[in-house]
Formats: C-alpha cells, sequence, structure tokens
C-alpha cells in the first residue's frame, strides 16, 4: 500500500476523480498563465537594442497556448473533458 493510496476514498467514483483532476489541471494552467503574464511584463526589453531575457522569450511563446489550454478545459462539455482524460493524464 502506497501512501497515496492511504488517503484515497474508496467511495470516489471515475467521475469524480476526473472531475478533481479536472480542477488541479485547470488551476495549474490559470497559475501558469498568471506567471507568464507577470513576466511578459516584467521582463519586456526597455528598448529594442536590449538584450531578451528568457522570462520574457518563455512568456511570449507559451502565454497564447497556456491561455488556449485553460479555455478549452474551463468551457469543455463533459464529453470534451473526456478527451483530455484520454490526451493529457493517465489514470491507474
Amino acid at each position: 500500500m502506497n501512501a497515496d493510496s492511504m488517503h484515497e476514498d474508496p467511495t470516489t467514483t471515475p467521475a469524480r476523480q476526473t472531475g478533481e483532476k479536472a480542477r488541479m489541471c485547470q488551476k495549474t494552467l490559470d497559475n501558469y498563465a498568471r506567471l507568464l503574464r507577470g513576466w511578459k511584463n516584467k521582463y519586456a526589453p526597455w528598448s529594442p537594442e536590449s538584450e531578451l531575457d528568457v522570462h520574457f522569450v518563455e512568456a511570449c511563446c507559451w502565454l497564447d497556448y497556456v491561455e488556449y489550454l485553460a479555455d478549452s478545459l474551463a468551457f469543455s462539455n463533459p464529453k470534451q473533458r473526456m478527451g483530455w482524460r484520454t490526451h493529457w493524464w493517465r489514470t491507474a
């Protein structure tokens, strides 16, 4: 018996587990998007000649995609969420 299984509720259904994973995923995406928005503002170059900070570059590369993923998960229907389940996380 591992540490995770000791804390699992034996009455938890697969649908409930999927909902919990979706909420955890949504929170992670929202937090990462917030971080990237902050980096995009904080590390923006002062002039066109300034060297680009890696945080600014990461924010520019990933922010739109992370926001797209967050929106897709937030506004998906149950059938679409099942697609997320099979694509983004694995169940035992």
